[in-house]
């Protein structure tokens, strides 16, 4: 559905912005590849714009920008983004000892849903503003879920041992933004948890050396990984895979008064 709305925010040097409108309370994420202008694809704070959303968990907002373009004209299609080269549903299964890694189904929906919100709430207590919990979180995020596993675009997989799911990661070939030129798209990993913390060194590490082969294969040319400040376990394992901290986001509670 198209939405009248205003921006609130916008960031050419991190390639995205919020939109607000009634339809879509707290603000909806935006992506500048969603922005359908010609030439440099971004937005202005106050800008009316005509946008397309949906319900979906991204960076603390409850919705994410589909398409938008400004009210005062019309959408540029030619601006919208080809899916990443080489997109294909992967049937490679890659074993680790008893671990095993494989492309995630609809079959593991439910549980993946029980790892996304027990990890949602154990940062809710990391920063209990940023990751404050939706009371309907599960129900929100299982449509979204199912459309990244259906998504041939999307790298999704799951962790498995003695048929169970013990860890999953979501990779997403993302533009740089514009400013920007790491020399190919970014694999965006947002939605990265394991069953236990314990297994980060190892079904942590597997997952993400899956997403990431998987990632070069259609053209990336690197890894971002987003995780709580306080995921320690977490943080070793992104260390001691190569990665290292490139920004990070500081907040605070503001007052209305």
């Amino acid at each position: 559905m198209s939405t009248l709305g205003r921006v609130r925010i916008w960031s050419d040097e991190q390639g995205w912005g919020v939109i607000d409108s009634a339809a879509t309370p707290g603000g909806c994420w935006t992506h500048f590849s969603q922005v359908l202008v010609e030439g440099y694809r971004s937005l202005r704070p106050g800008q009316a714009v005509i946008y397309e959303w949906e319900v979906a968990e991204q960076d603390g907002y409850s919705y994410r920008t589909v398409r938008a373009w400004p009210a005062d004209a019309e959408p540029v299609q030619s601006a919208t983004p080809s899916s990443p080269p080489s997109a294909y549903r992967s049937s490679l299964t890659i074993t680790f000892g008893a671990v095993t890694i494989r492309a995630a189904t609809g079959q593991d929906l439910e549980a993946i849903l029980v790892l996304a919100d027990a990890r949602r709430r154990e940062y809710a207590a990391y920063q209990p503003v940023f990751w404050r919990l939706a009371a309907d979180a599960i129900a929100q995020q299982r449509p979204h879920l199912a459309a990244l596993i259906d998504d041939e675009a999307v790298i999704t997989l799951v962790a498995v041992t003695d048929q169970e799911v013990v860890g999953f990661a979501v990779g997403t070939l993302v533009p740089a933004p514009p400013v920007y030129d790491p020399g190919g798209p970014t694999c965006l990993v947002d939605d990265f948890t394991v069953a236990d913390p314990n297994d980060w060194p190892t079904v942590g590490a597997h997952l993400l050396r899956a997403v990431g082969r998987h990632a070069a294969q259609r053209g990336a040319a690197q890894i971002v990984v987003i995780t709580a400040h306080l995921d320690q376990p977490k943080r070793a394992m992104l260390t001691a895979s190569g990665l290292s901290t490139a920004s990070e986001w500081w907040v605070g509670a503001l007052s209305r008064e």
